[in-house]
C-alpha cells in the first residue's frame, strides 16, 4: 500500500513522537540521525511500506506543521529529541504541536528520497512547508523554527540548514536556537 500524503500536511505530534523514539532507540546516546535512519526508518518504513514514518506510524494525527525542526544528522539523535523535550517544556506547549523533521516526514527509500526532495530548492518539502506556514502566520498562527545546535557546531557547515535558516528570516519567522540544555538566548 502505497501512501501519499502532501509534505505539507505531514506534521507530527511532537508528544507522539518522543512517544514512538523512546521505543526504537538504542541504548547508545552517540546514534546519530543517519545510523537511526539506517537502523529503523529505512527497513521498518521506507523500504517495508514505500512511506515515511509520519504516514505509516502517525497516519491520522499529521497535519499541518507548528515547528520546524532543523538538525544535523550527523549529531547524536538522543540530543536532538532532548532538545525537542526542552523546547515543549520552555515554551510551555502542548505534545499536539506538529513537528516536521525531514528524516521521519519523508520517504527515505533509496529509490525515492530524491522524488521527495522534488526538483529544485524552491519546490523542495523544506520550502514548501515553510511556505506553508509563513501563509498561516497571517491568520493567528505562530511558526516556530527551531534550529538544534550541538556542541560541535557541525550544524551551520551543512548548506540546508543554512538555507531553511535563511528562508525562515526571510518570512520573519521566530528562530530559536536549541540544545539539550535548553533555548540559547
Amino acid at each position: 500500500k502505497e501512501l501519499r500524503l502532501d509534505h505539507v500536511q505531514r506534521g507530527i505530534p511532537v508528544g507522539a513522537l518522543l512517544d514512538w523514539w523512546t521505543k526504537k532507540k538504542t541504548p547508545t546516546k552517540e546514534e546519530t540521525m543517519w545510523q537511526f535512519v539506517d537502523r529503523v526508518v529505512k527497513p521498518g518504513y521506507a523500504n517495508k511500506y514505500n512511506a515515511s514514518v509520519a504516514e505509516v506510524e502517525f497516519g491520522d494525527k499529521v497535519g499541518p506543521v507548528d515547528v520546524f525542526l532543523n538538525h544535523s544528522w550527523q549529531s547524536p539523535l538522543a540530543d536532538t529529541m532532548e532538545s525537542l523535550k526542552q523546547l515543549l517544556k520552555s515554551r510551555e506547549w502542548d505534545e499536539e504541536k506538529r513537528v516536521f523533521i525531514c528524516s521521519f516526514v519523508l520517504n527515505q527509500r533509496p529509490d525515492q528520497v530524491h522524488i521527495e526532495l522534488g526538483d529544485s530548492i524552491d519546490k523542495s518539502p523544506f520550502a514548501r512547508v515553510l511556505d506553508d506556514m509563513s501563509t498561516r502566520k497571517c491568520v493567528k498562527f505562530t511558526p516556530y523554527f527551531i534550529t538544534n545546535v550541538q556542541q560541535t557546531g557541525e550544524l551551520f557547515k551543512r548548506a540546508w540548514v543554512v538555507l531553511e535558516d535563511s528562508k525562515a528570516l526571510t518570512y520573519g519567522m521566530e528562530i530559536i536556537f536549541m540544545t539539550t540544555h535548553g533555548e540559547l538566548n
